[in-house]
């Protein structure tokens, strides 16, 4: 486990400093596309919660999967929509992220991004094939939850009716 550790720390600071060697780890040490850092989240989970849009992408490019789940169920893609990662979330999208993904802890992508308002990562969202109508088990749609910035509100108002999404009729 030790040694384990160890060489997940040469390699994340390999992918930080020095992208050779990141590379030759990777080549010697196949088992780092999947060794858990922490509560199932492997290198590319590290990245996205980091917040290093370059060095996700890097990851991406070697061979990591977009749609490793954490302990939890969340992709990479979950945790850059719950952290307003949107450039992340963009790339992650590119190399093929579910943008309908969902877990046991969270109901959607677009759910996540909902109360924050994030209006340009719900529309990367959509553009790369998001169901943007959903009812949560609580009951709750894109039109609910919104948030508190009159300037997020206006933005969501105007990504509704972009893509023309109309609120779900009820039973």
């Amino acid at each position: 486990m030790v040694e384990s550790q160890s060489l997940v720390g040469r390699f994340v600071e390999a992918v930080k400093h020095d992208r050779d060697e990141a590379c030759r780890l990777l080549q010697m040490n196949p088992k780092l596309f999947t060794i858990s850092i922490d509560l199932g989240q492997n290198a590319l989970h590290f990245f996205t919660l980091e917040g290093s849009p370059s060095d996700v992408e890097f990851l991406l490019q070697q061979g990591f999967d977009p749609e490793r789940r954490n302990d939890f169920g969340d992709t990479p893609l979950l945790d850059a929509c719950v952290l307003e990662k949107t450039e992340t979330a963009k790339i992650l999208l590119a190399y093929g992220a579910d943008p309908n993904v969902g877990s046991e802890v969270r109901f959607n992508a677009i759910h996540c991004c909902v109360y924050d308002g994030n209006a340009e990562l719900i529309d990367a969202l959509i553009s790369a094939g998001a169901i943007p109508v959903y009812t949560t088990p609580l009951g709750e749609t894109i039109f609910d939850q919104w948030p508190d910035c009159p300037e997020r509100q206006q933005a969501m108002h105007e990504l509704i009716q972009k893509h023309k999404i109309e609120r779900p009729k009820s039973d």
